[in-house]
């Protein structure tokens, strides 16, 4: 993704450190069948609960340990980040499209369609989101599909608040006055004059977000209700070892972990890009 003009120049470490933690993130999640070195699935009850072998005085072959069932921490934790970062981009991705548009065109429209979309963003944000998201995933059971369709119900409020106010801001400037006066399309209006001045707060947005959407995904799997338990992911391994963490610590040490550092980098890259694309803040950078 090309970032605008003015963001350009030179990293601070919070940035250096988010992108480089999101970069290795990503690079296990694409190369996962490479860099993994066994089947995350595959299972071996002699090596079940084995340590990791920086822990032993021999080479077990599991760098990362193993779990209940014998199978390698470190390749379920690489294949566990292909689940969580294909949510996160369609959790965000599709709920920041559909709120972006929702909120655009009730700031830009007004009226009747604008007191609509915002009572209705009220409502969902009026119910607390984890109890939402647990009985929607209840009712339609646990899977990847299902999750990422309780983020797009359930998100979309966040980007349609926030695009409705810098819509009802960027609609009192003079290039939209001119561009209606000179005869141009509501539609063409919002896409090549209102849109371009709501994206960087919108990208802000959905970058913190990811971090948050990548935690509920992993406490949703910890508690059975999101992604299914034959599928490799964090918060399903964080279960696995809940109940055995003073025999086998590392089962859910080491998915913890890489969730912690997964959000903080979204969290510091969310933070870099605030300071930069907000005017208000971009000499205090």
């Amino acid at each position: 993704m090309k970032l605008p003009t003015r963001v350009a120049g030179r990293l601070p470490s919070k940035a250096i450190i988010g992108f480089a933690v999101m970069a290795a993130v990503v690079v296990c999640a694409l190369l996962a069948p490479w860099l993994a070195p066994y089947d995350p699935n595959d299972q071996s009850l002699p090596d079940r609960l084995s340590k990791p072998n920086w822990l032993v005085d021999e080479d077990n072959g599991y760098f990362l340990g193993s779990d209940g069932l014998g199978r390698d921490i470190l390749s379920r934790i690489i294949y566990g980040s292909r689940i969580s970062l294909t949510i996160g981009i369609l959790a965000v991705g599709l709920s920041g499209i559909l709120g972006s548009l929702l909120g655009m065109s009730a700031g830009y429209f007004g009226g009747w369609w604008e007191q609509l979309v915002l009572r209705l963003a009220d409502i969902i944000l009026s119910i607390p989101f984890i109890l939402l998201a647990i009985a929607i995933v209840a009712v339609l059971g646990p899977s990847i599909v299902n999750l990422v369709i309780v983020f797009v119900a359930t998100r979309w409020v966040r980007y349609a608040r926030v695009a409705a106010a810098q819509t009802l801001s960027v609609k009192e400037g003079d290039f939209v006055a001119a561009a209606n006066a000179m005869g141009a399309s509501p539609i063409r209006t919002m896409r090549l004059h209102v849109l371009p001045n709501i994206t960087s707060a919108l990208i802000v947005l959905a970058t913190l977000d990811f971090g948050f959407v990548i935690i509920i995904e992993s406490g949703l799997s910890f508690l059975g209700l999101g992604v299914p338990p034959q599928i490799p992911s964090w918060g399903g391994m964080l279960a696995d070892g809940r109940n055995i963490l003073n025999l086998a610590w590392w089962i859910s040490t080491f998915p913890g972990l890489a969730i912690v550092a997964t959000v903080t980098a979204f969290n510091l890259l969310g933070d870099w890009l605030r300071d930069k694309l907000d005017p208000t803040l971009r000499g205090q950078g």
